[in-house]
């Protein structure tokens, strides 16, 4: 968080960036809560930028050896923006952190485009009860 804070207060940026994807800890980790960067971008009034973080050498598949034909870009990192995204809701996040900016790329993820798929399979999976 020093470093958080010497970048915005010193260094001017107007922001900053969490790494999200299936090799990195997921954005809901209980470990990103003790250092307060959702709390402290909502107080300050600076936004996230929620971006992807797949390489090409993450296979589509359980036993393969590397991402094929491009997908771990052109359809990985839209899956893994939705997956933060969708998990930082169920967490409670916009709860907590009510002013808090989260930037995400690739028309927020697809998301509007499968907000109905969505609702009706948590109610399907009853991941809100």
């Amino acid at each position: 968080m020093a470093e958080f804070e010497r970048t915005i207060n010193d260094l001017g940026f107007v922001g900053t960036v969490i790494h999200v994807g299936p090799t990195l800890k997921t954005p809901d980790h209980q470990d990103f809560e003790p250092l307060h960067q959702y709390r402290r971008s909502a107080e300050i009034d600076v936004p996230i930028w929620i971006h992807p973080f797949r390489s090409a050498t993450y296979p589509d598949y359980v036993g393969g050896e590397v991402s094929r034909y491009g997908l771990w870009q052109s359809l990985g990192w839209l899956m893994d923006t939705r997956v933060a995204m969708t998990r930082l809701v169920f967490y409670g996040v916009f709860d907590r952190y009510p002013s808090i900016k989260l930037i995400t790329h690739y028309h927020g993820a697809l998301i509007p485009a499968f907000a109905g798929h969505m609702n009706a399979m948590f109610e399907v999976f009853d991941v809100a009860g």
